[in-house]
């Protein structure tokens, strides 16, 4: 059995931190330069915030920033499997309601067409464990 070539976790968790790292600094930043904007503000001209206008803007940079580093809520991996078969079980138990034949779940081997594309079993072992 050949021996696939693993990735390097140890670079991978490097970079994921390094992005972290770099948003952490983009978020105390905008929090401090929108403390400093809001002081500079309420000392020229208290009547009209104009600061909040630089702090939304920026914010929004910054939430895409925090999407990118941390990913979309609710899209992780798997989420369009999960929601396929969702769709897919919804579909089912209206068939079944409306008395409608329904093909049960298959195992991903079954679901090929082309018997030659069906993926072979593993063996619990590697051959060269045995005696």
């Amino acid at each position: 059995m050949a021996k696939e070539k693993e990735p390097d976790y140890v670079k991978l968790a490097q970079k994921r931190v390094k992005k972290v790292k770099d948003f952490m600094a983009h978020f105390y930043s905008w929090v401090i330069v929108g403390l400093f904007l809001v002081f500079l503000n309420l000392l020229t001209s208290p009547g009209f915030l104009w600061a909040l206008m630089p702090i939304f803007g920026w914010g929004i940079g910054l939430a895409f920033h925090a999407f990118d580093v941390f990913g979309y809520p609710g899209f992780g991996k798997g989420w369009e499997e999960k929601a396929l078969e969702r769709e897919a079980e919804k579909l089912r138990s209206q068939a079944k309601r409306l008395g409608l034949p329904v093909a049960e779940k298959k195992e991903e081997d079954e679901q090929l067409e082309l018997p030659e594309l069906k993926k072979e079993k593993e063996a619990p072992y590697r051959d060269d464990e045995l005696v």
